[in-house]
């Protein structure tokens, strides 16, 4: 592909080139791989998918000629996953430095544009965020047994736990701590949202890691 480029202004008036262009055979693979990676570089900014499923996804749908498949890195080449990384961290926002932190609407709405954030409450300066959609709410809300769980390695900086409420994976909260009234926020909230869905969150069973202050919750806020 010629290196050589020209620059105009807005009007298409010439203003500087830059290198020689010099007479030189066509270059079709070189084409069809910048196109590719053009492809592959527009999911990676907005999916957050591992960046080498996406890349072999996009190398298997892909019509290349053997000349430009030949071109082509595998996945598993560091120099194509560290390229790619420094886009999307380009793209996402910088990590924050306290619980106290505006949510993007990227990260709030799901793929197709609904709404995934469901409730976002600050108690006694403790933050409780909930995610969820109404189609995981009505599974939760119609199962006659549900499991929850935390996890605490696997959770951002400034929050204690991640917690998952499973009918299926329906309900996912970061919680800053893990006392009884914090979980009995958490139930509120998924009990209004019950009645605002005009159904009962009222599970015949709850499966869940022996914790005092989680039965407490329970006993007081779930008619089980």
């Amino acid at each position: 592909m010629c290196s050589a480029s020209v620059h105009t202004d807005s009007n298409n008036q010439f203003i500087k080139n830059r290198g020689n262009h010099n007479s030189h055979l066509p270059s079709p693979e070189k084409i069809e791989l910048r196109r590719f990676k053009n492809v592959v570089k527009t999911r990676v900014v907005h999916e957050s998918t591992p960046i080498g499923v996406r890349y072999d996804q996009e190398l298997a749908r892909a019509n290349f000629s053997q000349c430009g498949l030949a071109t082509c890195l595998s996945s598993q080449e560091a120099s194509i996953i560290f390229s790619y990384n420094r886009v999307r961290r380009q793209k996402t926002p910088i990590l924050p430095k306290s619980s106290d932190f505006y949510i993007p609407l990227i990260y709030s709405t799901t793929i197709d544009s609904r709404r995934f954030l469901l409730s976002d409450i600050t108690n006694y300066q403790k933050r409780t965020i909930i995610f969820s959609t109404d189609e995981q709410l009505t599974t939760l809300f119609k199962a006659k047994q549900i499991m929850m769980d935390g996890t605490f390695d696997a959770v951002p900086l400034h929050f204690e736990q991640v917690y998952t409420v499973h009918g299926f994976p329906c309900a996912i909260a970061l919680l800053t701590g893990k006392s009884s009234n914090i979980y009995k926020h958490l139930f509120d909230e998924l009990e209004t949202h019950a009645t605002r869905l005009q159904l009962n969150f009222n599970p015949m069973t709850i499966t869940f890691d022996f914790e005092k202050s989680l039965i407490k919750a329970v006993r007081e806020k779930v008619i089980i």
